[in-house]
């Protein structure tokens, strides 16, 4: 198992403090909860985002790992109050300079631009805390379109965590050398 440590930056006061748990394997994950190909397959199955969300965290973790570059990863979520419903953040990534990378990750061939609206929310609210420390928000999908949709926020395929077009920079004014997350 992978715990995956809350982040925080107290840009919410009701900001979970707990950890997320995640199976450092989808495969056993998908076996211990007894669950066939073609259940999953099914564009309604509920194991299926929280089981590719799995298995993003891990790869990215693993490409981190193995890569050498220092970054550590965290989860963000507030709990929802009367006034809005609560924001969740799948994969926070903060440099040792404090950078941050925001990562969504949706088991959908179609996001809506919708559907970076907590990672909007973050980078609005790190801009103001901390100018310049949000480097950029991502939205990892199950369709095939690359996109950029507004100020340093991207929608792409999961796929992508494969190819070197993937590259986000963790520092800003990225150069040559710097610390680039894929």
């Amino acid at each position: 198992m992978h715990e995956l440590p809350a982040w925080s930056r107290n840009l919410s006061p009701r900001t979970t403090r707990r950890p997320k748990i995640h199976l450092t394997d989808s495969g056993l994950a998908v076996s211990f909860l007894d669950i066939d190909p073609d259940a999953l397959a099914l564009p309604t199955a509920p194991a299926t985002g929280p089981l590719l969300e799995t298995f993003a965290v891990n790869e990215i973790a693993r490409q981190l790992a193995a890569s050498g570059r220092r970054c550590t990863l965290y989860h963000w979520r507030n709990h929802q109050d009367r006034n809005h419903r609560g924001r969740e953040i799948d994969l926070v990534l903060e440099s040792p300079n404090g950078n941050v990378v925001a990562v969504e990750i949706k088991a959908t061939t179609s996001p809506a631009a919708g559907t970076v609206a907590h990672l909007r929310w973050l980078r609005d609210k790190l801009d103001a805390a901390a100018p310049g420390t949000f480097q950029a928000g991502i939205l990892l999908h199950t369709g095939p379109h690359t996109l950029s949709i507004g100020d340093r926020l991207h929608m792409r395929p999961i796929g992508s965590l494969w190819t070197a077009s993937a590259d986000i920079p963790l520092d800003s004014g990225a150069a040559e050398g710097t610390e680039r997350v894929q």
